[in-house]
């Protein structure tokens, strides 16, 4: 702001101790304030102040432009503000003291830190120039976004008419998994257009963990989808091709004889709602000794892989021979368990590759803690006189001996592995 009034007459002393008389004259005094608005200086309540470098010394100063024409400068940002005076012409103004000074051979080190401030100051400016996107490039992202957004929206209620539907289980769980796929690669998406607005190292890392968990998240997504596909298709395929356990209710078994008192029905023997045709002969025969040769195999062989591609085969044999459709869906559910559990144990395995021996025997360890307690409280429980059942607790009991053993033989080749 700025004040004037009226100076009566005085008499002033220079420099030189000469004293002459001033006459009366107007005084003009302007004042510079700080007013916080919303966390920005201003001066006077209208200009920004901003931080800059002097142009001359190079120091660190603070500029408003107060109007198109009138720039000042600051050497602080707080109240008083004290101005900066490098930039006033009688400043500048070169001394003579009789000859010129002759220029020096070398800079000093104020001169020298002052280049390298200045050198620094249009490296940032380079930077900051070459980052920033075009408005072009800025409208399409921002349009991208707005599509993405409009996007997920749409697949988020597609996923609640599903949930909400009277569909069957299986068709309701593949339809949601792949919504919810075609969801985390929508924020995928996102996430990466988010990424290219950004320049700050915080800001991008936290969008860079986000994307890695929604890449998991999608692993784990498309697995799942997987096996509810085979699931769909195994139950497609059971309504389409149903087991018929009556195989021969179709076929009519029964010979009609002439009697005295009329016709007589006598019914085929052999007709049974369980009866499944078997192979006879010699097609029989060389199936058992199949059977026989596949049973010697998997005695001899060691490696477990084997030994289970051998089994399933054996079961397949007996699944043929078998003369009732009882067994044969007893052997079908038994070579279904099978392949499951091996499954089950191949993947983790595979985890267990990825962890560390110390932690492998840490989890054995308390395996084997779990495996001795319960079988403490079964060894309690068989001691009562009045139990039923008692064999059945047996069993159990010694089932989880020969797992601790396992388990200890585990933990003893990775001791010495180690």
């Amino acid at each position: 702001m700025v004040t004037r009034f009226n100076r009566r007459g005085h008499y002033r002393t220079n420099a030189s101790g000469t004293r002459s008389y001033v006459r009366t004259h107007e005084v003009e005094k302007e004042y510079f304030s700080t007013k916080d608005s919303s966390g920005q200086l201003l001066i006077n309540g209208k200009a920004r102040l901003r931080e800059t470098r002097c142009r001359y010394c190079y120091n660190k100063v603070y500029h408003a432009a107060l109007s198109s024409t009138k720039h000042v400068y600051f050497n602080n940002d707080t109240e008083p503000l004290i101005k900066h005076v490098c930039l006033k012409p009688q400043e500048r103004k070169i001394e003579r003291d009789g000859s010129l000074r002759k220029p020096k051979k070398f800079l000093s080190d104020a001169e020298i830190a002052a280049q390298e401030a200045r050198l620094k100051n249009e490296n940032e400016n380079a930077d900051k120039k070459s980052n920033k996107l075009s408005e072009q490039q800025l409208l399409s992202i921002h349009n991208k976004l707005a599509e993405n957004t409009r996007r997920l929206r749409g697949l988020r209620s597609q996923i609640e008419n599903v949930r909400s539907s009277r569909k069957n289980k299986k068709t309701k769980k593949v339809d949601l998994l792949e919504l919810q796929r075609k969801l985390i690669a929508q924020e995928m998406i996102t996430l990466n257009l988010q990424k290219s607005l950004f320049t700050d190292s915080k800001k991008l890392a936290l969008i860079e963990l986000k994307i890695i968990e929604k890449e998991k998240a999608l692993e784990e997504l498309s697995e799942s989808q997987e096996k509810a596909l085979e699931e769909l298709s195994e139950a497609q395929r059971k309504r389409s091709n149903p087991i018929n356990l009556d195989p021969l209710a179709s076929i009519n078994t029964s010979v009609t004889l002439p009697s005295i008192g009329g016709e007589q029905t006598i019914q085929s023997p052999t007709k049974s709602r369980d009866h499944r045709p078997s192979p006879q002969g010699q097609e029989k025969i060389a199936i058992e000794e199949r059977i026989k040769e596949l049973q010697t195999q998997i005695e001899l062989e060691d490696d477990e892989n084997a030994k289970h591609v051998l089994t399933i085969e054996k079961l397949r044999a007996e699944q043929s021979l078998s003369s009732s459709w009882s067994d044969f869906m007893l052997i079908r559910d038994k070579i279904i368990r099978m392949k499951n559990e091996w499954e089950k144990k191949i993947k983790e395995l595979k985890k267990e590759k990825q962890k560390s021996p110390e932690q492998i025997k840490k989890e054995i360890s308390a395996q084997i803690a779990l495996y001795k307690a319960a079988i403490a409280a079964l060894e309690s429980k068989a001691i009562r006189p009045n139990l039923k059942n008692k064999s059945k607790l047996r069993a159990d009991i010694d089932k989880k001996k020969l797992a601790i053993e396992r388990l200890s033989e585990r933990r003893a080749t990775l001791n010495a592995k180690l």
